[in-house]
């Protein structure tokens, strides 16, 4: 792939930050919730798009790792849908898309993009082994922290209990740190402009919508 200019990959992180804020505006505003909701996969995808359009590496080893990912951990959530042993008891709801064995097919790719950016942002930390994954494990945790009821009040998934179990953070944890240890021993990482930007906005969105209940409570 041919290296980027800086106006592609401004237009890129503009997009990203419009999708996102008008995402936040969409779903805050009770007549424009339930049509947002329904755009949520399609918010996936545009993400996901622009990310990938600017790997710039579209290798035997970036293919193996993607593939990896994405049906490594939609088989996790699958199990974890049907046992309740590996997250706790929950069920996913309409608001993701389309689903496979009752579990939202784009929830591998939201997963294959977490690690990615997670990867990039421990990487150009400049953080030394061993911490690199315990780091990025830790921040994709503290993510799906921001995540989880953001996910309920919507309805994207719900949990069989009164509150979210410890067990889903933990195994969020010992999950991405699997899959961040295959991303640095592949050596996957090539520098990618949309890769911070895109999970600097993921974490605000659900940062603010998280702060917007509170306030509103």
């Amino acid at each position: 792939m041919e290296r980027p200019t800086r106006k592609n990959v401004t237009a890129a992180i503009f997009i990203l930050a419009a999708l996102y804020a008008v995402g936040i505006a969409g779903l805050s505003w009770e007549r424009t919730t339930d049509l947002f909701r329904q755009l949520v996969p399609f918010q996936l995808l545009v993400s996901a798009a622009l990310l990938f359009f600017f790997h710039p590496a579209w290798d035997k080893r970036s293919l193996i790792f993607f593939g990896i990912v994405f049906i490594g951990s939609f088989g996790i959530e699958v199990a974890g849908v049907h046992t309740g042993k590996i997250f706790g008891s929950y069920a996913y709801g309409d608001g993701l898309g389309f689903k496979l064995f009752s579990t939202p097919v784009l929830i591998g790719l939201n997963w294959l993009m977490l690690v990615y950016c997670t990867g990039h942002v421990v990487q150009r930390a400049g953080i030394a082994n061993p911490w690199k994954e315990i780091t990025g494990a830790g921040m994709m945790t503290f993510i799906d922290y921001l995540i989880e009821p953001v996910a309920v009040k919507y309805g994207w998934w719900s949990w069989y209990g009164p509150t979210i179990p410890a067990l889903n953070f933990i195994a969020w944890f010992y999950i991405s740190f699997v899959f961040l240890f295959i991303f640095f021993r592949m050596n996957v990482m090539r520098r990618n402009p949309v890769a911070i930007p895109l999970i600097a906005f993921q974490t605000i969105f659900f940062a603010v919508l998280n702060m917007i209940w509170f306030m509103m409570a």
